[in-house]
């Protein structure tokens, strides 16, 4: 075990001060582009890598197909579609970002992966797949690329001291961090605990419903940069820890910020789009904290960090932060859009509208400080 990082839950520490929204600037942010409508129609839009740095490809649930486009949002190809055979698509599957010119299709359940490489005509087409032998007791959740042919994920526990530790902490299960080739077979293991939340499920018989997460519950952020180094943000201690390759603790960022409660207001937004039954709700209600965590997810860039710090019917707050802490300013994405990457000054979100079906939507953030003058 390389480093361990256990985080407690006190969501009451006097620690907990969130930044003041008058001291941060507000940040001007334009939407220069809509992939999706007229030019192609999507279904339920999950992931969104870019590879080769001009290439977009993203996964469509609704159709169950695989969309790349370049980088002006003009679509190439479908590179596969629903089927059982090689290269085709189950009706759950992952796309994971890679460091080399492969896109690797992870299936639901962790029974097959294909990779696909880039042609000479630029489309990504099938290349192989793999299955494993025998089914794994941890499946391993990929988080990002270590390098070309390694990748950071997280798994299940397989330590009885650890196990016991998570016990106690009841709505919230910790996993480890680990490295995998691109295979999943494990190479490091534990390198830190991951704290996570457990989703509101209910069981009838032998079946499950999942409800989903609770709102601002605390859940630690994993994200890899370039050079196998690696940022996780911690929720708990109010901070965002960067670790080099070697897993060395090189930074600890400290967000100051001011105690916000969880107000019925909050509650009220958050329930409103999900269709609970009043049992989901009730448990949901039980383990929503009594203020809200400093972030609620994070990304990074080459020179940005981006936290989402609240959400709200005026939509979700972004809070930017250069890489070495300092606070540059926020801004709102509209509350039906998930951020999916950050490149730059670029930012992709995905448009989520269960009339007229998802986009693609691409925005330029203003940074520059002369634009404010």
């Amino acid at each position: 075990m390389v480093g361990l990082l256990l985080v407690g839950c006190n969501h009451n520490s006097k620690n907990n001060k969130l930044l003041a929204d008058r001291e941060l600037q507000k940040l001007k942010i334009e939407r220069i582009k809509q992939l999706g409508g007229d030019d192609i129609l999507f279904g339920r839009l999950r992931d969104l890598v870019i590879l080769s740095d001009s290439v977009i490809v993203v996964s469509d649930l609704g159709k169950t197909t695989i969309e790349q486009f370049n980088l002006q949002g003009e679509h190439r190809a479908t590179v596969a579609n629903k089927g059982r055979g090689p290269g085709e698509l189950p009706s759950f599957f992952n796309l994971i970002r890679t460091n080399n010119d492969t896109l690797i299709v992870r299936h639901g359940g962790g029974n097959r992966i294909d990779y696909f490489g880039r042609a000479k005509d630029g489309i990504y087409k099938y290349v192989r797949s793999w299955v494993p032998e025998e089914a794994s007791n941890r499946y391993v959740r990929i988080l990002g690329p270590r390098s070309k042919s390694k990748y950071y994920g997280y798994t299940s526990l397989n330590d009885q001291p650890i196990q016991e530790y998570v016990s106690k902490l009841s709505n919230y299960s910790l996993r480890p961090v680990v490295i995998v080739d691109n295979i999943d077979h494990i190479i490091e293991d534990s390198l830190h605990m991951l704290k996570i939340p457990h989703p509101i499920a209910e069981t009838s018989g032998n079946n499950m419903m999942v409800w989903g997460m609770t709102p601002y519950q605390y859940r630690d952020r994993f994200r890899t940069l370039e050079g196998g180094k690696y940022i996780i943000g911690s929720p708990d201690s109010s901070a965002l820890y960067v670790y080099n390759s070697e897993h060395e603790l090189t930074k600890r960022i400290r967000l100051p910020i001011k105690k916000r409660p969880v107000k019925k207001k909050d509650l009220t937004y958050a329930f409103g789009s999900k269709n609970l039954s009043s049992e989901a709700r009730k448990q949901m209600v039980a383990r929503v904290p009594d203020t809200k965590p400093p972030f609620l997810n994070l990304w990074v860039s080459e020179k940005n960090i981006l936290l989402q710090t609240d959400n709200r019917r005026k939509g979700k707050e972004m809070v930017l932060l250069s890489m070495e802490g300092k606070f540059r300013g926020k801004f709102w994405i509209p509350p039906n859009e998930e951020l999916k990457y950050i490149a730059g000054n670029q930012i992709y979100t995905f448009h989520k509208d269960t009339k007229t079906g998802d986009n693609i939507r691409k925005y330029r953030l203003y940074i520059d400080a002369d634009y404010y003058k």
